[in-house]
């Protein structure tokens, strides 16, 4: 062996040594020829990954004293993030190589991350702006209806319509992955009387259950708003007291004149009206006393952090109270627990939704899940 390989043998050796001293013990370091390394670093995140790689890279950079010589050397890193449920078919070895070489480019900092499921998503995202417009034509789209559960009552006396996208290649895509775009893409009007016809199809002979349905402002000031909606009312046997429109956006924009005419004259025709997400933001009961409305549903956030602070558990029951004195009933939305159900049930709260209650359900199932419920949790 001459001097020059011997000095290489020992370069490999320093390097593979401060490579395992900047990881952890579930990680692993392999030397795969000559000058590269693949390390596999597992449960960690972006930000984590950032900064290992910061850090590794000045380890690596700093001198090499070999028999008293200072030796320096320089490093690309290249890196492919992949998470465990991923479906992205790829090579990561290869992923993070071509990351390296984007690495040597670069004047400082000179490493590079794949991130695979931020590919995913860009595909995701690309095939649902393309097919969103034809979703409704297409017959994709489905309702599930959560049920909620009144609580001195001890029954199911009401369930929320929530959108479904059932997608060919996607499969079930939830409405937070295109709510916003279809908003954007004007079709929410459509998709909202389209379901409001699928709920009076389905619930015109339903004399017990109030199923609500979520409105925005947007859609309430569409110029033939009342008239669609009492047109498809019309076309079916639905009762208008078995409907609650409920109201998504920041209370202040359902003070303005105009909206609240529409709301007046909604709660004439007997529609139930509810006030979406209280809790989530600025609030007060005042904002609330001259509007046409029935019900407060308090955000889920908002009843959870109450069920968990003592101090604040002190004032629920007084906030329900200032509720039922103003006449408005009271809906506690994500109920997760059974401690969290007595809670409300002590608070004299009037319904429970949540997963402790049930998950959303398809049609086909409602009714049958609503009778075992009645008897569970009676």
């Amino acid at each position: 062996m001459n001097e020059e390989d011997a000095l290489k043998k020992w370069l490999n050796k320093q390097v593979h040594q401060r490579l395992i001293e900047n990881l952890q013990d579930v990680d692993t370091v392999i030397h795969i020829k000559q000058n590269d390394y693949a390390l596999l670093i597992v449960d960690i995140t972006e930000t984590e990954l950032k900064e290992i790689l910061d850090q590794l890279i000045e380890h690596l950079t700093s001198p090499f004293l070999y028999y008293s010589q200072e030796i320096i050397l320089s490093f690309s890193v290249g890196s492919c993030m992949l998470p465990n449920k991923s479906n992205e078919q790829i090579n990561p070895l290869y992923k993070a190589k071509s990351a390296m070489y984007k690495a040597e480019n670069k004047k400082s900092r000179k490493f590079s991350i794949h991130i695979a499921h931020k590919e995913e998503q860009l595909h995701e995202t690309s095939i649902i702006e393309k097919d969103l417009s034809s979703a409704l034509e297409k017959n994709e789209f489905c309702l599930h209806y959560q049920p909620q559960y009144h609580i001195q009552a001890k029954t199911i006396k009401g369930v929320e319509t929530l959108l479904r996208w059932n997608h060919p290649q996607l499969g079930q895509v939830p409405p937070s992955k295109f709510i916003d775009l279809a908003e954007e893409q004007g079709l929410m009007y459509e998709i909202l009387l389209w379901m409001i016809k699928e709920v009076c199809h389905k619930f015109s002979k339903e004399k017990e259950l109030i199923i609500s349905i979520n409105l925005s402002y947007n859609q309430l000031l569409e110029k033939s708003f009342i008239l669609d909606v009492e047109n498809i009312i019309n076309n079916s046997q639905m009762d208008p007291q078995n409907i609650c429109f409920e109201l998504t956006e920041s209370i202040n924009i359902y003070k303005r004149s105009e909206v609240r005419k529409i709301l007046h004259y909604l709660t004439q025709q007997k529609y139930n009206i509810s006030i979406d997400d209280f809790g989530n933001g600025y609030f007060s009961f005042l904002d609330f006393i001259d509007l046409p409305i029935n019900t407060v549903k308090f955000d889920r956030v908002f009843s959870s952090i109450i069920a968990s602070n003592s101090k604040l558990r002190e004032i629920a029951p007084d906030l329900i109270n200032i509720a039922h004195k103003a006449e408005l009933e009271v809906v506690v939305e994500g109920i997760e627990s059974i401690e969290e159900y007595r809670l409300w049930e002590k608070f004299q709260g009037d319904f429970a939704q949540g997963y402790y209650i049930s998950k959303p359900l398809p049609y086909e199932s409602l009714f049958s899940t609503i009778i075992e419920l009645n008897k569970q949790l009676n």
